[in-house]
């Protein structure tokens, strides 16, 4: 049986593709598109994340209906089923905790007898198959405990689920024993894990898989700074270990207390410099990534200003700039939906003016922090190859998370340093990446 699975998103959907592509072992799983003739099952792992991604997963949805069945899940099957049926009435809709029947239902559709079963699926010990060898993703949680005006994110995942320590730790080794040499924490937000079983566990389950005895690196994914305020300390006391990549992913969204009161984020301004602050003391060089956005309906040029101030104090190596987009059942759509159409137009334009000058200021803190960090570090740095670049090249990171694009020539063609620890001299700095030569 063939079929085509199409996902789209964060790291948590990437893991759910991977395991829907585990469990389909005795298939043939296709990520290009088939001859029309073999065109029968299609999944689609969806995103919602923006706007424009809203708009292109239901652009995708019209186009695979084409296929004699097609499977849709992710982000828009928890959130917005109805819109999926108006776009295809023929698909099935499957939400994130019912991905474990997807193999059942695919067998319904050759048995005429479409089965579903709804429970809480835990993505821990599954099969999988890896999109890439080097890179073990872990889900420690699903759902948030945030009310965010603009985010539908919560209508997609729910409310805060942790999963087990114990099977977080089993997943881990499963990965580690595949040969992966990155395991990559991810979550809605990860500052919560184990705050519904009653208190905040991350730090803890840190020092667990650290304790793993075997060489690998781990990125902690996003956490947002609402929570992460409560254990800073011993985030970055356990961020010293060897084996933790120095990056934090802390999205701010606003340099504005008035706006991040609007979009119902719980911290203000001066405890996110906090944190930005410890975390920056003890590791200098050390990635802080943000995001940012701009445009919404009552930010005023002062509130966007201040964004902009915010990000030059913080010097955040990596921004990720949004504009507003207005998602379906969040109060910040309701409140664009209730504008006319000249405000409406008017917030478009601002948005869009707005992100081309945060963007201009992010690249240039980015090039200016790779400048220093070239010059400070003039000297060897050990790092791990992820996977074959552009034009050449193969992607690396080094234990600040940096990403250092190394030459093909300088492999020699005859070795392939995929998943290998490799040390290398850095020599030219770009806003997003340093170039380096192998130096071993």
């Amino acid at each position: 049986m063939i079929i085509y699975l199409e996902s789209y998103g964060c790291t948590a959907n990437l893991n759910n593709s991977e395991i829907i592509e585990g469990m389909l072992k005795d298939c043939v799983v296709m990520h290009s598109m088939p001859p029309k003739k073999q065109r029968e099952i299609a999944i689609i792992n969806t995103c919602i994340v923006k706007g424009p991604t809203l708009n292109r997963m239901e652009l995708r949805i019209k186009q695979l209906c084409k296929f004699r069945h097609i499977i849709v899940t992710g982000c828009m099957a928890n959130a917005y089923p109805e819109r999926i049926k108006r776009l295809c009435s023929k698909a099935i809709i499957v939400t994130t905790n019912n991905i474990g029947s997807i193999p059942k239902i695919i067998t319904g559709v050759y048995k005429k007898n479409h089965y579903s079963k709804i429970y809480n699926f835990v993505p821990l010990k599954k099969p999988k198959m890896l999109f890439n060898s080097v890179v073990g993703i872990t889900q420690i949680s699903e759902g948030c405990i945030g009310n965010c005006t603009y985010c539908a994110t919560k209508l997609a995942k729910g409310v805060l689920r942790s999963f087990p320590k114990a099977g977080i730790i089993k997943n881990v080794k499963l990965d580690l024993s595949r040969g992966c040499k990155e395991i990559w924490l991810t979550s809605q937000d990860n500052a919560i894990y184990g705050l519904d079983k009653g208190n905040i566990q991350l730090v803890d389950l840190l020092k667990s898989i650290t304790n793993i005895n075997k060489k690998f690196w781990l990125r902690i994914g996003m956490m947002n700074p609402s929570h992460i305020t409560y254990f800073i300390d011993g985030l970055i006391d356990i961020m010293q270990s060897e084996k933790i990549f120095k990056f934090l992913h802390l999205p701010v969204q606003s340099g504005s207390d008035k706006i991040l009161r609007n979009m119902n984020r719980q911290y203000t301004v001066k405890q996110f410099i906090s944190a930005v602050k410890k975390f920056k003391k003890r590791f200098p060089y050390g990635t802080l990534s943000t995001d940012i956005i701009v445009g919404c309906p009552n930010e005023n040029n002062s509130d966007f200003k201040k964004s902009l101030q915010l990000i030059e104090k913080t010097k955040p190596n990596i921004v990720n700039v949004s504009r507003f987009w207005p998602m379906p059942g969040t109060k910040a759509g309701n409140l664009f939906k209730d504008m006319n159409k000249e405000e409406q137009e008017h917030v478009i334009m601002k948005s869009k003016k707005r992100a081309i000058i945060l963007l201009k200021k992010s690249s240039e803190i980015g090039y200016n922090l790779n400048v220093r960090y070239v010059k400070d570090k003039n000297e060897q740095v050990e790092c791990i190859v992820e996977k074959k670049g552009f034009k050449g090249t193969y992607l690396s990171r080094d234990i600040n998370y940096k990403l250092i694009v190394i030459n093909k020539k300088d492999t020699h063609n005859s070795r392939d340093i995929i998943g290998r620890f490799v040390d290398v001299k850095m020599q030219k700095a770009t806003p997003r990446y340093i170039l380096s030569r192998l130096e071993n």
